[in-house]
């Protein structure tokens, strides 16, 4: 994993250990490209386990080998610190593999907790694979004693490179469990102090992520452009996180085609490395429901679908419930309110309430399209008692605004489903035209329905329209 392990050199390099991972590598991208990822697997296990047996290897004769968040530094720069590799970063890796396949959860999260409760632990890459596997299988509370644990060794206190390897964690975990306020605020605390500069690609993507889930999408929108991330990002270290997060804040900003291709790019580099599980970063929900509401349903339904078929698999609540979600809501007048009720109850079993906020609001949109006013109301109110509870403004504002629109005599209700879809367009950056051959519509129907809707929502063309809590389709 690069060098999350800190090495620089050491003297010496056996040229056999360096061809060792080479093939590895290179076996790995040809058994990858065939579909069979188990064999490219195995490939890659029995090489670390290999080289890792001599006591030989340093971190950055790993890279590339198996696919983390983290993985690699955006600038290329190399550590100065050399740490010895121990034999339980196999072991680590291995359980990474298992969470990305979306295969073996439990076996995965049994393998993690015998790597994080034995010495190996220590080492900052071994460590950050199987803490990683820890929260991407929703077992949060594993991961936090396992940074009380490491916070505890003298050389977590005396490295700084240890030290914000170890908060970068702790964001995680906070973005797991949907507490964007103490994620965001611990990454802040980062960039404030001086953030060591491997992981500074990997924080300006999470700290985008928690700006945007706290309603700071111009804050978003900055940091990214101030670190020069809105053009292309191939040879960027954590480009798959950085494109999620640039997804989320181009489809924050209304810029839903942006949004989608983000998705789309990120899922698209994660295959390269036979990643199929998007429980680490939610690329492929999200994709969905930007393919929908961007008139791609045919794309939008297959990414949904196979999004729960893999969440499924993983097994755990968060990912399961986002799935299904997305599912319905793609998937509109096909089951689309009990997919969605049963979504939010899986999430309402999970460690995290930002998720169960944001179904608890879809819920209450398709329950008041469908003219169910009393049960989408009382939606609302859920998501609002949660958006107060975590003191998230933007969303308690949005969840007020949706409460007013849809009470009686509220503008939303005055409006056709169609009025709505085409609403829902035009907010989502749709020309007139575009519109029209979306819905098979006349440009004169699009005009009259707009009209319609400014008039029932009092508001003034289409900026006043950006505002509003309109329900996607």
């Amino acid at each position: 994993m690069s060098d999350l392990g800190l090495p620089d050199s050491f003297a010496g390099e056996e040229p056999s250990r360096l061809r060792l991972l080479e093939t590895a590598r290179a076996a790995r991208a040809e058994l990858s490209g065939l579909g069979r990822w188990s064999e490219a697997n195995e490939a890659i296990l029995d090489a670390i386990g290999s080289v890792t047996m001599r006591q030989q290897v340093i971190a950055k004769d790993l890279t590339d080998l198996v696919y983390t968040a983290g993985g690699r530094s955006s600038n290329g720069k190399e550590c100065t610190v050399s740490v010895p590799i121990p034999g339980e970063r196999r072991d680590a890796m291995r359980a990474m593999l298992m969470a990305n396949q979306a295969v073996e959860r439990d076996e995965a999260i049994e393998v993690a907790r015998r790597v994080l409760d034995s010495t190996g632990a220590r080492e900052g890459g071994t460590f950050w694979y199987a803490v990683l596997v820890l929260i991407y299988a929703d077992e949060l509370d594993l991961a936090r004693a396992a940074c009380a644990r490491v916070a505890e060794c003298p050389e977590w206190s005396e490295l700084a490179e240890y030290r914000d390897l170890l908060e970068m964690v702790r964001v995680r975990i906070d973005w797991a469990a949907g507490e964007s306020a103490a994620a965001h605020e611990r990454i802040e605390e980062l960039f404030s102090r001086g953030l060591y500069f491997h992981f500074t690609g990997l924080a300006v993507a999470w700290a985008a992520r928690a700006k945007v889930d706290l309603g700071d999408v111009a804050g978003a929108e900055a940091l990214m452009r101030r670190h020069d991330l809105f053009g292309s990002l191939a040879h960027m270290g954590d480009s798959v996180e950085l494109l999620v997060a640039r997804g989320a804040v181009h489809r924050a900003a209304g810029r839903l085609l942006a949004a989608r291709d983000d998705f789309l790019a990120a899922g698209a580099e994660l295959r390269s490395w036979s990643v199929v599980n998007s429980v680490m970063n939610g690329w492929r929900w999200q994709a969905a429901v930007c393919a929908r509401e961007t008139g791609r349903e045919g794309l939008a339904s297959v990414l949904a679908q196979k999004d729960l078929v893999v969440a499924r698999r993983w097994g755990t609540k968060r990912g399961s419930g986002l799935a299904l979600a997305a599912v319905g809501m793609v998937c509109e007048g096909e089951n689309d309110l009990e997919l969605l009720t049963a979504a939010a109850e899986l999430l309402d079993g999970a460690d995290t309430r930002r998720e169960l906020m944001q179904v608890q609001y879809q819920l209450g949109m398709r329950l008041c399209v469908n003219k169910r006013y009393e049960d989408g109301l009382v939606r609302f109110a859920a998501a609002l008692g949660i958006a107060r509870g975590a003191g998230r403004r933007a969303w308690v504002t949005r969840l007020e605004q949706a409460m007013e629109l849809w009470a009686e005599n509220g503008g939303l209700r005055e409006l056709t489903k169609q009025a709505l879809r085409v609403a829902s367009l035009a907010q989502a950056g749709f020309e007139n035209r575009e519109i029209a051959t979306t819905l098979h519509l006349t440009n004169r129907t699009i005009e009259f329905h707009l009209s319609n809707v400014y008039r029932k929502l009092g508001i003034s063309g289409r900026a006043g329209l950006a505002s509003v809590p309109v329900p996607t389709f």
